[in-house]
């Protein structure tokens, strides 16, 4: 795999830990400021992650909060998946306006459509957080693609319904999760993507083992949503009515609405219109269709409608999206 120097752009120093693993030397916001032409692109929906021209779409942090503090001032949304580990402290993490105390061995599964923040943290408060692409586990999934990350067995924690996006290990899980966590931050430091990746998926395969074992064990929840993401999904460009929706998920209209807007941060026809106009944006991307039949194969019910709602998440029409993507691209 190509090698990637990331030395000029942040030191490293041994993990407090093992005292084995590379780690950055510099805060979470440098790093990420440092690291922000290379990888993180400011959007409408969100900041999103991209290779530009690298291999691996894989950024790893280690926060350490030196005195109490607000870690995140707005909470956000950002259009690539997030795990993270708490390794010591304790801090509240706030989503989709419920706020959670964290503390040493919860997992954060932050998936691209949770709306989010770390709203602060006490003295002492540590955690490493990986910042990924679907791709980069399961080459075919994507955010915005013809295969969504929500239909992948894999993901299905970043995308846990009503239940939190949290999860508490054992200290004998939490030792293996930390060396996980180590290893990938390691790899990165030594500029390696294909051992970025390699560790990144061993990561996520075993934080996901966990996440099941102690899902598995926890009373269900009545009532799923796994049915509504997959039926829209597989109609996006049909009418899909709330109450058609709430039939298929086997409860009511209301329920269904509450649940949904808890879950995803966002009411049910938001997130199909956002789903439409990524589908949408992938077309323009990969096919020469006009924008009519775009607007018809993504469900939208006028040109005008599309046209509109595409510049209103997108920053700009359909057809400049296209040349711009297409100059991207050459």
């Amino acid at each position: 795999s190509r090698q990637i120097v990331y030395t000029w752009l942040m030191r490293t120093k041994l993990d407090p830990f093992f005292n084995a693993y590379r780690i950055p030397d510099v805060d979470v916001d440098t790093l990420s400021r440092r690291l922000a032409s290379d990888y993180f692109i400011p959007g409408d929906g969100g900041e999103s992650l991209s290779a530009r021209g690298k291999t691996a779409q894989v950024v790893p942090n280690y926060y350490v909060a030196e005195g109490a503090r607000t870690v995140t001032p707005k909470a956000h949304r950002h259009l690539f998946l997030e795990i993270i580990l708490v390794c010591g402290g304790t801090g509240i993490f706030e989503y989709n306006r419920t706020e959670r105390t964290l503390t040493k061995g919860d997992i954060l599964f932050i998936g691209h459509f949770l709306k989010h923040r770390m709203k602060s943290a006490a003295k002492g408060f540590s955690y490493i957080g990986i910042r990924f692409m679907p791709e980069a586990i399961e080459r075919s999934a994507t955010i915005d693609g013809i295969s969504p990350v929500t239909e992948f067995d894999i993901f299905a924690p970043f995308y846990p319904g009503s239940a939190a996006p949290t999860v508490h290990v054992s200290d004998d899980a939490f030792t293996r999760m930390r060396i996980h966590f180590l290893q990938v931050t390691h790899a990165f430091s030594a500029a390696s993507d294909g051992l970025i990746v390699h560790e990144l998926r061993a990561l996520i395969h075993a934080a996901v083992a966990e996440y099941r074992l102690i899902a598995h064990a926890a009373p269900k929840n009545e009532g799923s949503l796994s049915a509504v993401f997959a039926y829209i999904r597989d109609h996006i460009a049909e009418p899909l009515s709330l109450a058609a929706l709430a039939e298929i998920s086997g409860m009511s209209r209301t329920s269904l609405s509450v649940k949904f807007n808890r879950s995803t941060g966002m009411s049910l026809p938001n997130y199909i219109n956002e789903l439409r106009i990524e589908q949408a944006k992938h077309l323009l991307r990969s096919s020469r269709l006009s924008v009519s039949a775009v607007a018809s194969r993504t469900g939208f019910a006028s040109d005008s409608f599309f046209i509109r709602e595409f510049k209103k998440r997108a920053g700009m029409t359909p057809i400049a999206f296209r040349t711009r993507s297409a100059i991207e691209r050459s």
